[in-house]
């Protein structure tokens, strides 16, 4: 490592992703994952929003070049989030939101 550089690199989480910055609005003129996913927690309150902010980040994910891991990762996300909501719904056959949504 050149003087003065840690091996170590530390990031605080708030620090790095500030979920209230942009209103649902300005996320949607943003086209990437991570604006659907924070679009998700925004509407997670009413669910007429929570279905358009799942199929806005399906859409997301099907058009971004690593759609395989990122729908398998953001499904895992989005399952855990829902039980968090307490959603009354067993998820545990759903592994794909792009496949569930076709």
């Amino acid at each position: 490592m050149p003087d003065g550089l840690s091996t170590t690199l530390r990031y605080d989480a708030p620090e790095c992703i500030d979920e209230g910055r942009d209103t649902s609005e300005q996320l949607s003129a943003i086209d990437s994952p991570l604006s659907g996913i924070i679009q998700v927690e925004i509407a997670s309150g009413d669910r007429a929003s929570l279905r358009a902010a799942v199929h806005r980040l399906v859409r997301l994910i099907q058009t971004d070049p690593n759609k395989t891991r990122l729908d398998r990762l953001i499904t895992r996300w989005l399952k855990r989030h829902l039980q968090r909501l307490g959603a009354k719904i067993d998820l545990t056959p759903v592994h794909s939101l792009s496949r569930v949504s076709q």
